[in-house]
Parts: structure tokens; sequence; C-alpha cells
């Protein structure tokens, strides 16, 4: 018998770095107790109450998972997954009357699934994706993999520690540089 083929594509791919320090953390024989995180995939954060509650109380009756099967959900994910995230949208401020809200099954899925549906054809350059840096650097990959155009923008940390978005200008800039420039990855 053969042994299975793998595509060019998944021959191709390669970790991202926020991917190759997890691997590098992970080879470690002795793991210090508290770790800076620098990157994004090992912080570990409180479990939200309400999320505990729901979960002491997977086996009662009321509680979806109590026959122990769970079903298959839409492509979309479930109505009230939905909900749940136009209601944290809501409360932030945000008009949700007409979002259409698709559930992934994690951010690297919903980012490449923003960038091939908003983007241009692969390899075209066309419709890039605008980022503000600094970016989580995956994102650059994620287009790169998929044939995406990456631009982007700087940001500036002020005196007060925080943030300053660019100005329109500075947008405006940025997307003319994005048109003309055939480079790949921002």
């Amino acid at each position: 018998m053969n042994k299975p083929v793998v595509s060019a594509h998944f021959q191709s791919r390669k970790p991202s770095a926020v991917r190759l320090a997890q691997m590098k953390y992970e080879e470690r024989k002795v793991k210090p107790e508290a770790v800076i995180n620098v990157g994004i995939g090992n912080v570990s954060l409180p479990t939200n109450p309400a999320m505990q509650k729901r979960m002491f109380e997977l086996a009662s009756p009321e509680s979806p998972f109590s026959k122990g099967v769970v079903r298959y959900s839409t492509t979309v994910g479930t109505e009230e997954c939905r909900n749940a995230f136009k209601n944290i949208l809501s409360c932030e401020g945000f008009d949700t009357s007409k979002l259409f809200v698709q559930v992934t099954d994690g951010g690297s899925s919903g980012m490449e699934l923003l960038l091939v549906g908003v983007c241009g054809p692969a390899g075209s350059g066309e419709k890039p994706l605008m980022m503000i840096d600094p970016a989580y650097t995956n994102y650059i990959s994620f287009g790169e993999r998929i044939g995406r155009k990456t631009v982007s923008v700087t940001r500036h940390l002020g005196e007060d520690g925080k943030f300053n978005l660019p100005t329109m200008e500075e947008i405006e800039e940025a997307i003319k540089k994005g048109l003309y420039n055939k480079c790949w990855g921002g």
C-alpha cells in the first residue's frame, strides 16, 4: 500500500512565530510556575462565573447536555450562541440589529474566513486587508498562506502609555501605497 501524498500546500506550511514559541516552551523539561506571556496562545485567565455555573450544571435536566448527546449545530453556530456574541457587542455600545454573526472554532479560523470573504482574489493584490500595527503577526501569515495581500499603518505609543490611532492622512497614504506596492505581507 502506498503512503498518502500530502499536497504542496500542506508541505509548504510552516508554524507561525507564536506557534514556534509554544513549541519551544513545550520542549522544556522544567517549566516555571509563572511565565510572562509575550504571545497569544498560552494565557490562562479566570473562567467567567456564569460560564462556571453552566459547566457545573451540564448534567441538570434542563441542560442540552443532560442525555450525553450533543446535537451537531449549523455551520453559523446556534442562535443562542450568536445572540450571546451580539449581546456582548451591544453591551459595548454597538448596534447589532443588522449584524450577521458567524461562529468559528477559533480566532484563526475566523480571520482566515474574513480574508477569503472580504479581500480580493488570491494572488491578485486587489482589496488588501489593512491592519494597524502592531498587529497580530499571524494575520500576515494567514494572508500570505492564502494569497491575500495585507497593508499596514503604524500607530505609536504616546507619552500617556496609550496607542494613538493613525491620522486619516496616514491611513489614506497606506492605502495608496498598498494599491501600488506589489510586495506581499504588509
